[in-house]
């Protein structure tokens, strides 16, 4: 079971085109995505606030 599916995806940029883009991403793939981004968020924000610490 796929949690997204995407089909004949179609962009155009000016003169370029991205034409019949086929996408499915699997059950799981999608909470994979938001825990690594929520990971990298935390763990950014906590070096600016040691840095910050540091300057003062």
């Amino acid at each position: 079971m796929n949690a997204l599916e995407i089909h004949g995806l179609r962009k155009s940029y000016g003169d370029f085109s991205l034409d019949g883009i086929d996408l499915a991403l699997p059950s799981g793939c999608i909470m994979g995505l938001v825990v690594s981004l929520l990971l990298f968020a935390a763990s950014w924000l906590i070096s600016q606030r040691i840095f910050e610490k540091k300057e003062l």
